[in-house]
């Protein structure tokens, strides 16, 4: 069981520093992300001036 949790957090821990490294690398502004192309984000949200800036 000890085992377990121990492969469970290295795991986690190596997913985590793989989204870290991919947001870094790539400079992903997930805000603007979330805010304008999410499919989940609102017509409103998408013509908001966060979008409307370059870079």
């Amino acid at each position: 069981m000890k085992h377990t949790i121990t492969i469970a957090a290295v795991a986690l821990m190596a997913g985590v520093a793989t989204l870290y490294a991919i947001i870094m690398i790539f400079e992903i502004d997930l805000v603007k992300w979330v805010n304008c192309s999410a499919p989940f984000s609102s017509s409103e949200d998408k013509k908001s001036e966060i979008c409307r800036k370059e870079g």
